[in-house]
């Protein structure tokens, strides 16, 4: 009955009933449907506290309108340790927003058809949600019964380090099995160093991701700091357009350190921050390091030059464990692609997915990645899109296509 109700709310089928039975639904259906649910969360006796009934397995429905106040009854419901709730869709569930008084859309588009409850993971996206501080105390509290939420991304709310902070304790938690941390354009910098210990104590973290959150070398070196610990297990290290100009050597210094402390990182992406030469200089000392392992490094729309690729060239030699290279958007050159190229050729060399889109590269380059594709086998993806390679450069490339240890799949 519960889950009959509740699909009265999806758009589509109220419209199906509408057509069918020549009946509106309700439109106060949802609001007594939504202060019923939370009477039944509130009260111990009620079935909801006994059965493991996952009340919001009834929400495979879009959630309109709903107010950023049922956040606090959301989480009170994810905190009932008979919630098995395993994926939280965000096309399912919408956010009221106090700014404007309208419905906002926490990410799209997701068809209905997409939407599945399944046995993975609680996935829960917060975007343009006008979240503070407080709802950090709340979300905290959800970690301390709940063991399926794995997923947790904000998106340009205003939680701030005060907010961070609260839900850095709930991240400590031993029940906490969250693995995936986003937070877009947020506003954040001594929180780092409660991040910090989240990494050093949380033994199911493996992805952290920041993304345009200006964030200044000494919360950087604060967060490293976890991530050099020994019980540290996160796996992906993303900080896209995070990193202050003026800061960016000085952050490559500290995650050096990082890669030869933490052989766990798999992943790292510092793209779209001003790194320079100086900067992969430094950071190339830990990548060369015995006990990095990273498998896909991002280098995209960091101010490199032909420099850097002398750096990269030396990396690429020793390394036995990077699968992709993206150097797009920078001014390499085809100096630069040559020296790469002399890494690439190296035995040890076990890339697979290598990304070149950078407008500066002519058919010059085209003989050395000709020799590349003919040499290394498990090259099997290159992308040389906005190039000026013309045919000439194509026609050197061919003659490596053409060779019997050329295994390349994909050439864009």
């Amino acid at each position: 009955m519960m889950q009959f109700l509740f699909g009265l709310l999806h758009k589509g089928r109220g419209k199906a009933v509408e057509t069918t039975l020549g009946r509106k639904v309700s439109p106060g259906l949802r609001e007594g449907l939504l202060k019923w649910t939370e009477r039944e969360i509130k009260d111990k006796s009620s079935r909801l506290q006994i059965e493991p009934v996952d009340l919001f397995h009834c929400l495979s429905f879009q959630l309109c309108s709903l107010p950023v106040s049922q956040l606090h009854l959301l989480c009170q419901a994810l905190r009932n340790p008979y919630c098995k709730i395993k994926d939280l869709r965000s096309d399912c569930l919408r956010f009221y927003s106090l700014a404007t008084g309208k419905d906002s859309p926490i990410m799209g588009p997701y068809s209905h058809s997409s939407l599945h409850l399944h046995d993975a993971s609680v996935f829960c996206r917060l975007i343009f949600c006008h979240l503070t501080a407080s709802c950090g105390r709340d979300l905290s509290l959800v970690f301390e019964t709940n063991q399926h939420l794995t997923d947790l991304e904000f998106v340009k709310n205003t939680l701030e380090d005060s907010g961070m902070k609260l839900l850095c304790e709930g991240l400590k938690q031993l029940n906490c099995v969250l693995q995936t941390l986003r937070l877009y354009r947020h506003l954040i910098s001594s929180s780092c160093g409660a991040l910090a210990a989240v990494l050093s104590t949380n033994q199911w973290l493996t992805e952290l991701e920041f993304s345009e959150t200006k964030l200044e070398a000494s919360a950087l070196k604060l967060l490293c700091e976890g991530l050099k610990d020994t019980n540290c297990k996160l796996q992906k290290l993303k900080l896209c357009a995070s990193l202050l100009p003026e800061g960016s050597e000085a952050v490559c210094r500290y995650l050096a350190c990082v890669l030869i402390c933490n052989p766990h990182i798999t992943e790292l992406d510092p793209s779209e921050n001003p790194l320079g030469d100086i900067g992969v200089k430094y950071l190339c000392v830990g990548l060369r390091h015995s006990n990095c392992k990273v498998e896909k490094l991002d280098l995209s729309t960091c101010h490199l030059t032909d420099a850097s690729c002398v750096e990269l060239s030396s990396f690429l030699q020793v390394s036995q464990a990077l699968k992709e290279l993206f150097v797009f958007a920078n001014v390499l050159g085809d100096t630069g692609v040559q020296h790469l190229c002399e890494g690439l050729q190296h035995t040890k060399g076990i890339i697979e997915n290598l990304v070149l889109s950078e407008y500066s590269l002519s058919a010059a380059c085209c003989e050395p990645l000709a020799q590349v594709l003919s040499s290394t086998w498990r090259l099997t993806r290159l992308i040389l899109i906005n190039n000026k390679i013309e045919d000439m450069g194509l026609k050197l490339l061919c003659e490596g296509l053409k060779q019997p240890d050329c295994h390349l799949k994909d050439l864009v």
